[in-house]
C-alpha cells in the first residue's frame, strides 16, 4: 500500500532508505468463520522497509484475534517508514523509531510554523489509508463474503499505540473502539517531569531524546513551543473526540513509562474507558501475551456485539494508603487479585539516594537489585507478586479494600516505594472462540500426536477470553 508523500525528496539524503513516498506491507487476515460482516480490525506495527518474516509475531497474534472474534483483520507494517537520513542532519545518521521522532520534534521546536514535519501526522494518515484499503480490497477481491467494513477497532503498541489514540481522534465515526498498548504517557510533559523526579534523571530508554546526545528534547519540555507541539500530537489534547470505548493496556515494568502515569490524564478522559496493566511485563509485552490477547479479544467481541463491558469503580485514599474498589452485584467475577511490588534502585551520584523505580532493568553498578549483564541491572527485586482478594458487602455492593499495611516492607531496605493494584477478571458470556478453540486443539493434536515425547494438555482455559481490567496503581511516597 502506498499511503502518501511526506515532505519532499529534497528533505532526504540520497542514501536514505526511506524517502518522501511512504509505502507499507498490509496483510489482510480473513478467518474461515466471519462473525461480523460490517466490522473489521486493524493492528498497526513497525519494522524496516521490507517484507515481514513468515512467522512474524504481530501477524500470528492478529490471526489469533481475527479467528477468536470472527472479524477480518489487517496488519499494517512500516509505521513509520524508517531508516531515514535527513538532508539537514549534520550527523548524517540513519534514523529509526525514536531517533526519527526526536529529529522531527527538534525541527518543529525550532520551526513552529512547519507542523508538517511532525512524523506523527503521516503515521496517523497511513493508518487511516489502511482502513480505506482494507475496505476496498474486501469489496473488490472478496465480494462473495458479503462484507461491508464500515467500522473498525484499531490497536497498536508503543509509537503505534500513540498513533492508535490519534486515529480514533481523527475518525471517531469509523473507529468504533481503540486499544493503545504500552502508551499511556499522554499529557506527556507533566508525565516526563514525573519520571525525572522519580528516577533523579532520565530513563536509558529515552536515549534518543536526551540532551547530551544530538537531540536536546529532554531539556526542552518547558519550551513554549512544546505546548504547541502537544496541541498538535498529544492525544490528551484531543480527548473530547475520544468518546469511543477505550482499552488502555500497559506494563508495570515498562522502561519508557511508569505504572502511575495515568494520574495525569485518566480523570479527564471521557468514558467508556478501561485499563489493563500487565504484571511482570515490560515494554515488549513478551511475558504479557497470554493476559493481553484474550482481554483484547473479549473487549473487541463485546464492542462489535454492542454488549456491555463489565465495570468497577475505585477510589485512591492517598492519605491513608488504600484502594477501595466496588463492583455491582450483577457482574459475574471469575477472580480478584491484589498485585504488589517494591521499587529498587540507588543513585550512586546522589549520596546513594533510593530511587522510585519499577523498570525491568536499569543501569545501576553495582547491581543491588538483581543480576548485572551487558551494562544493565535486571531489576529482579521489583517483580510483582499477587494474592486473592475476597469482598465485603457494603450497601448491597461487593467492595474490595487493600491497604499499604497489608504488606511487609523488605527487611534489607524498608525505604523502598510500594506499588499495588487490584486486578479483576470477569467472566465473558459472549462466546469467544467457540468452535475455533476446538479447531485449534485438533490442529495441535494432529501436529504433535505422533511424537511420543510430547504430551498435549489442551489450551489453557484463560484462552476463552475473560474481561480483565485493573485499577489505577497506587504508589506510596
Amino acid at each position: 500500500m502506498t499511503s502518501q508523500r511526506w515532505l519532499t525528496d529534497a528533505d532526504f539524503a540520497p542514501e536514505s532508505k526511506a524517502k518522501s513516498i511512504w509505502w507499507h506491507i498490509l496483510i489482510v487476515i480473513v478467518p474461515d468463520q466471519i462473525r461480523f460482516k460490517n466490522n473489521g480490525s486493524l493492528y498497526i506495527t513497525g519494522s524496516s522497509m521490507g517484507m515481514p518474516k513468515n512467522n512474524d509475531k504481530d501477524v500470528l497474534l492478529a490471526t489469533i484475534l481475527a479467528c477468536s472474534v470472527g472479524t477480518i483483520t489487517g496488519v499494517l507494517f512500516q509505521i513509520p517508514n524508517e531508516q531515514i537520513i535527513f538532508a539537514a542532519d549534520s550527523f548524517n545518521k540513519s534514523r529509526t523509531e525514536d531517533a526519527v521522532i526526536a529529529f522531527t520534534w527538534d525541527h518543529f521546536l525550532n520551526n513552529p510554523s512547519q507542523p508538517n514535519w511532525l512524523i506523527r501526522f503521516p503515521m496517523v494518515k497511513a493508518s487511516l489509508r489502511a482502513l480505506d484499503t482494507i475496505t476496498d480490497f474486501v469489496n473488490t477481491n472478496l465480494p462473495h463474503l458479503g462484507c461491508q467494513l464500515d467500522y473498525y477497532i484499531v490497536a497498536g503498541a508503543s509509537k503505534r499505540g500513540w498513533t492508535t489514540w490519534l486515529v480514533g481522534a481523527v475518525d471517531p465515526v469509523r473507529v468504533k473502539a481503540i486499544v493503545p498498548i504500552v502508551l499511556d504517557a499522554i499529557n506527556f510533559v507533566p508525565v516526563m517531569h514525573h519520571a525525572y523526579r522519580s528516577y533523579g534523571g532520565w530513563s536509558f530508554a529515552l536515549v534518543d531524546y536526551i540532551e547530551s546526545l544530538d537531540m536536546r528534547i529532554t531539556s526542552r519540555f518547558d519550551d513554549p513551543n512544546m505546548i504547541l507541539l502537544q496541541e498538535y500530537i498529544d492525544p490528551y489534547y484531543y480527548r473530547d473526540r475520544l468518546t469511543m470505548p477505550k482499552l488502555v493496556v500497559n506494563a508495570v515494568l515498562d522502561e519508557f513509562q511508569q505504572p502511575d502515569d495515568t494520574h495525569y490524564w485518566w480523570k479527564d478522559m471521557p468514558e467508556p474507558k478501561h485499563f489493563l496493566i500487565v504484571p511482570n511485563a515490560e515494554h515488549t509485552q513478551i511475558t504479557g501475551v497470554m493476559m493481553v490477547v484474550p482481554s483484547i479479544a473479549a473487549f473487541a467481541l463485546a464492542t462489535f456485539l454492542n454488549k456491555p463491558v463489565p465495570t468497577f469503580t475505585w477510589d485512591l485514599d492517598v492519605d491513608n494508603g488504600k484502594i477501595v474498589a466496588t463492583v455491582e452485584n450483577n457482574e459475574s467475577i471469575h477472580e480478584v487479585n491484589v498485585w504488589w511490588a517494591y521499587s529498587c534502585g540507588v543513585n550512586s551520584w546522589d549520596n546513594n539516594r533510593t530511587r522510585r523505580d519499577f523498570r525491568i532493568a536499569h543501569k545501576d553498578n553495582p547491581c543491588y537489585c538483581g543480576i548485572g549483564a551487558d551494562n544493565y541491572c535486571a531489576n529482579l527485586a521489583s517483580l510483582w507478586d499477587k494474592r486473592s482478594l475476597q469482598p465485603t458487602i457494603v450497601d448491597g455492593k461487593r467492595t474490595y479494600t487493600v491497604s499499604y499495611e497489608d504488606f511487609d516492607p523488605p527487611s534489607t531496605n524498608p525505604q523502598r516505594w510500594l506499588a499495588f493494584m487490584i486486578d479483576f477478571k470477569f467472566d465473558n458470556p459472549y462466546g469467544l472462540f467457540g468452535d475455533v478453540k476446538d479447531g485449534i486443539n485438533k490442529i495441535i493434536q494432529n501436529k504433535i500426536g505422533k511424537n511420543p515425547d510430547v504430551y498435549f494438555g489442551g489450551l489453557p482455559e484463560d484462552l476463552g477470553g475473560y474481561f480483565e481490567f485493573t485499577s489505577i496503581d497506587l504508589l506510596l511516597y
